[in-house]
């Protein structure tokens, strides 16, 4: 590896270290607009204009992160957080 190369791999591990540490903008959002709620598979198929069915496809293949008190029979959802995940995929596909 040459010397640029070092440097540069040094600054990306000390600017992700320095993101990872900063709060999360969407939490912050959430808790000032008082969404504290969490989505069920079909309320979030509601927002997003998709099936049920295609949400728990997108949580199986790993684009939407699902909540700490989810079951494998009902999948809840942080609404704000999918949302941004949902168009996290859409810019990817």
């Amino acid at each position: 590896m040459d010397e640029s190369t070092l440097i540069e791999a040094e600054l990306t591990a000390a600017i992700i270290e320095q993101l990872r540490a900063m709060p999360d903008p969407l939490e912050e959002l959430t808790a000032a607009l008082g969404i504290s709620r969490e989505a069920t598979s079909r309320e979030l198929a509601e927002v997003l204009g998709i099936t049920p069915r295609r949400v728990e496809a997108l949580a199986a293949e790993g684009w939407l992160e699902t909540s700490s008190n989810s079951t494998p029979r009902r999948l809840r959802f942080p609404l704000l957080r999918a949302v941004r995940d949902y168009v996290d995929y859409l810019r990817n596909c």
